[in-house]
């Protein structure tokens, strides 16, 4: 059947989607029923071996002695290397669907927020030593602040996770406002470089909490609160990962480790953190508190008000929005971009993890 399948798969010519589909199919379950039949050989081998090769091990355990002679058992067998090359074959498999679009996309994205809020922090790190301009300085973490991240992180999460409909309103009020000052600080380069590269003209318009805008500037707080606006509107999930890349580069930039040790420390305390929520809390509080967090979606504070003032075009407004903590993108991701959606249609990948 193995090699039928093969045949079949690789002969020139087929171009039914349908047919190929079947061959795939057929491919892989003979692979499986290949690698399964080796599987139950080598139970029933070293099963056999237990029982008549090593004197009173069936209940005793695997020492050192008995682990050397049946390591010399299968590999005097010579089909220990199909055996392996068949498992490795199976997970190979079954990690394929890394290569489709959406995993890749995600790791890729990934990956270039992470050399980006890196390069933006060492710029901004720079440009506040050169302009001497200690208003915004960045904060530095000491030890005891390390410890009492995941702490802080902790208390949180769990009051998201009992009171999360009850605060989701402010939550992305807060959200809201957050990400228009990270989103300016992020593309605040952008601008700076389009008015060197093009020598633009830009005259200081007005000043505000000590601060002096330019005309650019302006523009660009301006474009920030019509994107935030139209993710308020939408909630789709392009604009919930811009905001959200930009929530990273200016955290990432904004808070500072001092030394390797209190690196280690943080790293350390956020690593049991991430496995007791993610993997323990479920026995303790009944629920995954993580993943119920995290694929939770906040009530949209501009519906409530747009319902209460019955204010027209209240059907184009989302209900419901996903916080900008994540990237998310769809698993069909070549054939679907609508907006909103089930969080099961989406792969998602936490902020924290990509900062970490």
């Amino acid at each position: 059947m193995l090699y039928l399948s093969c045949v079949l798969y690789f002969w020139p010519g087929m171009e039914n989607i349908e047919f190929v589909d079947i061959c795939n199919r057929s491919l892989k379950c003979s692979v499986l029923t290949y690698v399964s039949f080796y599987r139950t050989a080598l139970f029933c081998r070293f099963q056999e071996y237990l029982y008549s090769g090593v004197h009173g091990t069936k209940d005793a355990t695997l020492t050192a002695k008995l682990v050397a002679r049946l390591s010399w058992f299968f590999i005097s067998k010579k089909d220990w290397f199909e055996i392996v090359w068949f498992s490795v074959m199976e997970t190979l498999w079954k990690l394929l669907y890394l290569l489709e679009p959406a995993p890749v996309t995600l790791i890729v994205t990934a990956v270039a927020v992470t050399f980006g809020s890196a390069f933006r922090a060492l710029n901004y790190g720079k440009e506040m030593e050169r302009n001497r301009d200690w208003s915004e300085a960045s904060i530095t973490l000491d030890r005891s602040q390390a410890l009492m991240i995941p702490i802080m992180s902790s208390c949180s999460l769990l009051m998201m996770f009992y009171l999360f409909s009850s605060v989701s309103q402010l939550l992305t009020a807060f959200t809201a406002i957050a990400s228009v000052s990270s989103l300016f600080f992020s593309l605040s380069p952008f601008a700076a470089y389009i008015k060197s590269r093009y020598g633009l003209a830009d005259p200081h318009v007005s000043r505000c909490c000590s601060k002096s805008f330019t005309r650019i500037q302006g523009l660009l707080l301006v474009s920030c609160f019509l994107t935030v606006s139209a993710w308020l509107v939408s909630g789709h999930w392009i604009l919930n990962n811009l905001l959200g890349i930009s929530i990273c580069i200016a955290f990432v930039s904004h808070v500072r480790l001092p030394n390797i040790k209190i690196c280690a420390i943080l790293l350390a305390c956020l690593f049991v953190y991430d496995i007791f929520w993610v993997f323990f809390s479920e026995r303790i509080f009944g629920a995954n508190v993580m993943v119920s967090v995290a694929t939770q979606q906040a009530s949209n504070p501009v519906h409530t008000v747009a319902n209460s003032l019955s204010l027209p075009g209240l059907q184009l407004i989302t209900k419901k929005l996903e916080l900008p903590v994540k990237i998310v993108f769809p698993r069909n991701l070549l054939g679907s971009t609508a907006s909103g959606g089930n969080a099961t249609d989406f792969m998602m990948l936490g902020l924290g993890d990509m900062v970490c």
